[in-house]
């Protein structure tokens, strides 16, 4: 993961957002949340198909086909969505799990960073689809 959210991820956000906003729950295309979010129709199909890997979204196809979300918008956080697309949070690269500082002892700085990347992780975890919705009206 690059440290922040990636370009990928918000994109991701966007889309899943479009899908929880869809209020009678019937599929939406790709191309119509691409045209109305003015998002690339390429990048999006990308996107979807992790999304879709990950049991996020479910797609129906042919007429009438699309995408729509295969669990209600509020038990889909954005920590999962981010994840999903990016890997896990890191904040710098000595908050990477798992990954030994060889600076440490001179640094100082990562129990600072793994605070931060804590915080940033459980405020992801905490904010749904939903959340998101209802603070956009």
């Amino acid at each position: 993961m690059s440290f922040g959210i990636s370009t990928k991820a918000d994109y991701g956000v966007v889309l899943m957002t479009a899908l929880a906003e869809n209020a009678k729950g019937s599929p939406l295309s790709l191309r119509a949340i691409s045209k109305h979010k003015r998002l690339p129709y390429s990048f999006l199909a990308q996107i979807v198909r992790h999304l879709k890997q990950a049991r996020l979204v479910v797609s129906k196809e042919g007429l009438g086909g699309g995408y729509a979300l295969a669990r209600k918008s509020n038990t889909i956080t954005l920590k999962e969505i981010v994840e999903i697309l990016d890997g896990p949070i890191a904040i710098a690269p000595c908050t990477r799990d798992g990954r030994a500082c060889p600076t440490q002892h001179i640094c100082g700085t990562k129990s600072e960073w793994e605070k931060l990347k804590t915080n940033i992780s459980d405020l992801l975890g905490d904010t749904t689809l939903a959340d998101i919705i209802k603070s956009s009206s």
